[in-house]
């Protein structure tokens, strides 16, 4: 019984530690300003230029940028 109490215990402080509001929260002192997506500032050459702060969401951005083109569902 004393086992089922430490495991529950812990799931519970786990959840706690995990939902924390610091741990998703962005910089609060971004200066710098993201550039337009677009083929050239997309280069891997130029996302290495870019101010850390802002470096992953740039290339986030030009990774999912483009249009959606559904299946045409044959072929499987």
């Amino acid at each position: 019984m004393k086992n089922r109490m430490k495991v529950v215990l812990l799931i519970i402080a786990s959840l706690c530690a995990a939902c924390s509001p610091d741990a998703h929260q962005e910089p609060a002192n971004t200066t710098a300003i993201q550039p337009t997506v677009n083929d050239q500032n997309c280069k891997r050459e130029h996302i290495a230029t870019l101010d850390p702060s802002i470096r992953t969401k740039f290339a986030d951005a030009c990774f999912r940028r483009g249009t959606f083109k559904p299946s045409s569902g044959q072929g499987y």
